[in-house]
């Protein structure tokens, strides 16, 4: 669904001035700014689910950090940093039996951040469904080659059933599924709201919000 420029400064009371002022700040995506023919001409549509998600997270955050610190939490780009086996040890959201078994079903002892987002999301479902050690990791074996192909967070993760059989589906935000209505949608999560939770979380630890990361 997309919500106008003019019912979106409505519902969230901002300013004209504030909404372009962050776009040119990076806290808003251009590619968010979408637009559309109207009676009137050309009008400006966001993806209201996000749009109105983020107005909310910088007018909660905007007297903590500065724009330009802001601007580094709510990216969507990947960290460059890489997390060793001692480092995931610190992300709560990361069951700790399931480590080893990552390390072992992606062939590497060092991940960058999606990744880790990728973990604590698999942990997540694990919990929601009571699922085994290897069922999770039969999961995150079969999206992995496609998880270092991706260059941000800007996805949903959809995890899916027929009829006992689960699997894992990973497509960017804006795109409208159609599924075969055989197959039940269990679990949908955005990546970029699991990174940013952590990177609020763990900036002190691991320095997120730095200009150049090591």
């Amino acid at each position: 669904m997309y919500i106008s420029k003019k019912e979106l400064l409505k519902q969230t009371g901002i300013s004209y001035g504030q909404l372009y002022r962050w776009k040119r700040e990076g806290l808003i995506p251009e590619e968010w700014f979408i637009k559309r023919s109207s009676p009137t001409g050309q009008e400006t549509f966001f993806p209201q689910e996000q749009i109105l998600q983020r107005v909310r997270d910088i007018l909660r955050l905007k007297d903590q950090y500065s724009l330009d610190e802001l601007a580094k939490i709510l990216s969507p780009e990947i960290s460059n940093r890489l997390f060793e086996e001692e480092d995931l040890e610190v992300f709560e959201e990361i069951e700790i039996d399931l480590i080893a078994g990552f390390m072992d079903a992606y062939e590497k002892d060092r991940f960058n951040f999606l990744e880790i987002v990728i973990m604590a999301t698999l942990s997540e479902i694990r919990r929601r469904f009571a699922m085994s050690e290897t069922e999770i990791l039969e999961l995150a074996e079969g999206i992995f080659p496609y998880v270092k192909e991706l260059e941000h967070d800007g996805y949903l993760l959809h995890l899916y059933q027929v009829n006992d059989m689960k699997f894992l589906m990973i497509a960017k935000n804006d795109i409208k599924l159609y599924v075969d209505t055989h197959i039940e949608e269990l679990y949908k999560v955005s990546l970029m709201e699991v990174s940013k939770k952590m990177k609020l979380k763990y900036q002190e630890q691991f320095h997120f919000i730095v200009k150049e990361e090591q």
